[in-house]
C-alpha cells in the first residue's frame, strides 16, 4: 500500500468464503468494505471504491483524496507516480540523516553502530506508473460506491445539466493527434460547444 508518507506499509490480507452462498472472496475488496457497517469500513486505510482486486497494490485513502483532485488531464497520472517515488525518496533520505547526525548531536561519547551494508537486493515492490494510475481512478470512478451512483455517472449527468444560452464554449487538446496520421498536419483538437441564442463569427 502506496502513500505520500514514505516508505510504502505491507497488508495482510486473506481469502473468506460465505457461509450461504460458498463464495470465495478476499478481505479487502471493495464489495466486502460496501457491504460491512460503515463504523468498520472506515477503520480500513483504503478507499472502498480504490479497493481494486485486480491490482497488486492500493494507495492510502489520504493518498486517493490527492489523486481524485488532481486527475483532471491524463497528464497528471505521471505526476501522481512521481509524488508517489518522492515520498519514498523523501523517507528514505530522512533517515540516513537522522541515523548519520545522531553521533554529532550527542554530546556524550556514544558508539553509532554502523549502517547495515547492502548486500545486493534490491525492492521489487515499486509505486505505479502514470498509466497503472490513471487506470486506477477510471476503475475506482466507475465503481459503485455507498451511494450507488459512480463517479463517472455523476460527472457525466453534471456535464449533461449544464446549459450554453447566449455565448459558446471552446477547447482543445492536442493528445488526440497522436492517434491520427502524421501527414495530414493536425496540431490540436478544437471543439466549440454553442447554444441556441450564440451566434459564431
Amino acid at each position: 500500500m502506496f502513500g505520500l508518507n514514505g516508505a510504502p506499509t505491507w497488508c495482510i490480507t486473506i481469502k473468506m468464503r460465505c457461509q450461504c452462498c460458498q463464495r470465495p472472496f478476499w478481505s479487502n475488496d471493495a464489495d466486502v468494505l460496501l457491504a460491512i457497517p460503515q463504523c468498520l469500513s472506515i477503520h480500513h486505510p483504503v478507499e472502498p471504491k480504490h479497493a481494486l482486486s485486480n491490482h497488486s497494490l492500493h494507495l492510502e485513502k489520504e493518498t486517493t483524496e490527492v489523486v481524485d483532485s488532481l486527475m483532471l488531464t491524463y497528464g497528471n497520472g505521471e505526476m501522481c507516480s512521481r509524488l508517489l517515488y518522492n515520498s519514498i525518496n523523501r523517507s528514505f533520505l530522512d533517515r540516513v540523516t537522522s541515523y548519520y547526525s545522531f553521533h554529532k548531536a550527542n554530546p556524550k561519547p556514544i558508539q553509532v553502530n554502523k549502517c547495515i551494508e547492502k548486500d545486493g537486493v534490491y525492492i521489487k515492490q515499486h509505486p505505479p506508473l502514470g498509466d497503472t494510475v490513471r487506470d486506477m481512478h477510471n476503475e475506482a470512478s466507475q465503481s459503485n460506491n455507498r451511494w450507488g451512483t459512480s463517479e463517472h455517472d455523476r460527472h457525466v449527468r453534471e456535464i449533461q445539466s449544464v446549459k450554453c444560452t447566449g455565448m459558446f464554449a471552446q477547447d482543445h487538446t492536442f493528445e488526440a493527434c497522436k492517434n491520427y496520421r502524421k501527414p495530414l498536419g493536425a496540431k490540436a483538437v478544437w471543439d466549440v460547444a454553442v447554444g441556441s441564442a450564440a451566434s459564431v463569427p
